[in-house]
């Protein structure tokens, strides 16, 4: 299964933070609590009971490799007929 990074949208007073998954999951932790308040890593402070809707901003898949971006090397010809002569031997067999 993918990870995620995640970028949250916090709208409070029409004005916008933006909040990474740990600091969401913090924040979810501080309104089950009956927090009044919830402090960002920015150093936002963040009223609890004026937050109007908390939306998902961004989703990017961590650690996914970008086009072109491989360090793979190509397989040799020898190599290639051993791998190709292992796959028929493992067909025969089924």
């Amino acid at each position: 299964m993918p990870q995620f990074d995640e970028q949250w949208l916090v709208l409070i007073n029409r004005k916008e933070f933006v909040l990474d998954e740990t600091e969401k999951l913090k924040l979810e932790q501080a309104m089950k609590n009956s927090d009044r308040w919830f402090k960002t890593n920015k150093g936002d402070i963040l009223s609890v009971s004026h937050i109007e809707t908390v939306l998902l901003h961004s989703r990017t898949i961590k650690n996914r490799l970008e086009a072109g971006n491989t360090n793979l090397e190509p397989i040799s010809p020898e190599k290639w007929e051993k791998l190709k002569k292992n796959l028929k031997f493992v067909k025969s067999m089924l």
